[in-house]
């Protein structure tokens, strides 16, 4: 996987070793990364809050700006609770500490983001994997616990590593039939899909009953930190068992407040994902146009492969003497 290093913002054309770069990377999907009142909302934050938090909200306390940012991010979501922490990635570990409250195992799709399998083996649930899509063999392992009377969690992806959606629908029946829940990294999916942008649970028309969504502030949203989401308050829950949120640093203050502008213009501004759906479709007729197969779902990932692995790294070479960039690697989410 060749490494990139950018010199330049990660915006459509970027600056790589000295010359202008059409860039296909990246997460910043409605490039609000660089929206002019989001970094000056980031600027007056640092004047304000300064770099760093300098410790924990439960230990040093918390900023003024995380809590307005879990109170924008529930409103956004329409949901009652919203907790956020460093990163995306340390949200899904936060959050299954917490359930484990209230849960006895993780049920986990073997299609998931690695940091959904970090976060269950770090939440020292007992837990299985189940194979991505196996309806029958999930509900199998649901129907066990059940009669042991014990409850299980189903964590999986709401847009997978592939681009595809997860069949959440499924899993929430299941989940309802069999007195369970589900836990839904939808990183990919918040600010993008949904009439609103509540990502792939609003997308697929399912109501928020006994889902859990966790996500990133760093994609759509164009910023930094991980946020969870549910339907009942659980914030005290999280401030008060999980291990990962007492003892890790917040993001920063500043950071938050880019963040509420950037909620705020993906709440009110609906023309930004209209005109990124516009660009996935077109980008995924046009590859399939040159006969390169890649998912037809409404998610910004295309993945595909093009014969061995060498003729790969061909391809992504030539292109970057064209000055097009197109990410490739071998992405251990699976």
């Amino acid at each position: 996987m060749p490494r990139v290093i950018l010199s330049s913002s990660a915006k459509p054309v970027i600056e790589l070793d000295g010359r202008a770069v059409v860039y296909f990377g990246g997460t910043n999907y409605l490039g609000l990364s660089y929206n002019e009142n989001v970094i000056l909302a980031a600027q007056e934050g640092l004047i304000k809050w300064g770099i760093s938090s300098a410790g924990s909200r439960e230990t040093t306390g918390g900023a003024t700006a995380h809590e307005q940012l879990e109170i924008d991010l529930a409103q956004f979501l329409q949901r009652k609770s919203v907790i956020t922490c460093c990163s995306g990635y340390m949200v899904n570990l936060i959050l299954l500490q917490a359930l484990r409250a209230r849960y006895n195992v993780c049920l986990l799709d073997d299609g998931a983001h690695c940091s959904v399998k970090d976060a269950v083996a770090g939440s020292m649930m007992p837990a299985e994997t189940f194979h991505h899509g196996d309806m029958d063999g999930l509900e199998s392992r649901l129907r066990s616990y059940h009669s042991q009377n014990k409850t299980a969690l189903i964590c999986t992806d709401g847009v997978l590593s592939s681009g595809d959606l997860a069949p959440i629908a499924q899993h929430q029946e299941l989940a309802r039939k069999w007195d369970a829940a589900v836990v839904v990294d939808d990183a990919h999916g918040i600010g993008v899909l949904g009439e609103n942008g509540r990502g792939t649970v609003e997308h697929l028309g399912l109501t928020s009953e006994r889902i859990y969504q966790t996500g990133t502030l760093s994609k759509a949203f164009g910023c930094f930190g991980g946020f969870a989401a549910g339907d009942e308050p659980f914030g005290d829950m999280v401030r008060t068992t999980s291990e990962a949120y007492i003892g890790s640093t917040p993001l920063p203050p500043a950071l938050a407040c880019a963040a509420l502008v950037s909620i705020e213009l993906v709440a009110n501004d609906s023309t930004l994902r209209k005109n990124l759906a516009r660009n996935i479709a077109l980008m995924k007729s046009s590859l399939h146009s040159l006969g390169i197969e890649t998912n037809q779902s409404p998610s910004p990932i295309a993945t595909f492969v093009l014969g061995p692995r060498e003729h790969n790294e061909e391809i992504h070479s030539k292109l970057l003497e064209e000055n097009i960039l197109i990410p490739y690697n071998f992405y251990p989410g699976g």
